[in-house]
């Protein structure tokens, strides 16, 4: 009995393994369907359609529709005789009657029909038009009180989106325009400080404004850019005293990067200027230039403030042949 049982089970696995051979699965007559996940249709030539594309096997009758909680608001396809083959469409993120959508989940819905053979399926879809947020941004100058080497620029961004840093020379802090490409092109990882520095021990870096672009990009490719300066001086440089009044004398006590002072022999060149801005900002800095230059040295580094000018309006620029300080007045 034992045998005869054990022979039936044989048998019946022999025929589970037998039956798709005896009654094939046909083919599909879709191969392929296959559309963008994400996209985001904002007219800012990123991303702007969502492509759809579908490979028949058989030809028939092809039918696309994109849908809204489940109900048709387009169609790509609309019950077209297709051959074989790839077919693909796109979607611009519109209704039928030309209305944008609003920010959300969208599905496609295909139906291919050839002879009695059926071929139903979906996809999800996905419009984004919403840049993304920077909730924290910061650019903090050489000399800062985080800062002691005056050759550094520190910056500090957050948000909600992948984050790139761009920085330049910019020749704004007089007035100019920006005249040369980025010096620095790199990703920032979300709030992470990102310190750089221009030059090195041996070849300080030129002193000046430097421009800082902080982009950030969703996954859609949605952006969102802000501007910030930095100052870049190799130079420290204090005001005595450090609030002056109109018509008082200022005099000037210089720095190099290592704290060490100024040689008094060293020549520096004072001149005053309007203050238009503070680096950090997205501003120009420096205005117009207040009374006339002097040309002098460390050791008798001094300055009268103009008369009828509040001292803390203006900025005060000592420039060495290795740096420039730019001193507040008044604060």
């Amino acid at each position: 009995m034992v045998g005869w049982g054990m022979l039936g089970l044989f048998v019946i696995a022999i025929g589970i393994f037998l039956l798709p051979f005896a009654f094939p699965t046909p083919p599909r007559i879709v191969t392929r369907f296959q559309s963008t996940r994400l996209f985001s249709p904002n007219d800012d030539g990123r991303r702007e359609v969502a492509r759809v594309s579908i490979r028949i096997r058989e030809a028939g009758v092809l039918r696309l529709d994109v849908t809204a909680d489940g109900e048709v608001i387009d169609t790509l396809f609309d019950d077209e005789q297709v051959g074989r083959g790839w077919h693909r469409a796109s979607w611009n993120g519109r209704t039928a009657d030309g209305t944008p959508v609003a920010d959300g989940v969208y599905g496609l819905r295909l139906h291919h029909q050839a002879g009695k053979k059926n071929y139903r399926a979906s996809r999800r879809i996905v419009v984004d038009t919403t840049p993304p947020r920077i909730t924290t941004l910061s650019a903090l100058s050489a000399g800062g009180a985080a800062l002691e080497a005056p050759a550094q620029c520190r910056v500090v961004a957050a948000g909600d989106g992948a984050s790139r840093i761009r920085v330049w020379r910019t020749a704004r802090v007089d007035g100019g325009a920006t005249v040369e490409p980025p010096i620095l092109n790199r990703p920032m990882r979300d709030g992470v400080p990102v310190v750089f520095r221009w030059g090195g021990p041996a070849t300080p870096a030129k002193p000046g404004l430097m421009g800082i672009e902080i982009r950030l990009e969703d996954a859609a490719r949605n952006r969102v850019t802000e501007h910030r300066t930095c100052w870049i001086g190799n130079l420290r440089g204090n005001a005595v005293p450090a609030r002056p009044r109109p018509l008082d004398v200022v005099r000037v006590q210089l720095r190099n990067v290592d704290g060490t002072p100024v040689p008094p022999r060293t020549p520096v060149h004072l001149q005053l200027y309007r203050r238009v801005g503070t680096p950090g900002t997205a501003t120009r800095v420096l205005g117009a230039r207040v009374a006339r230059p002097i040309r002098t040295t460390a050791a008798d580094a001094q300055i009268r403030v103009p008369p009828s000018i509040a001292p803390r309006t203006l900025w005060l620029s000592a420039t060495t042949a290795d740096g420039r300080a730019l001193i507040g007045l008044g604060g």
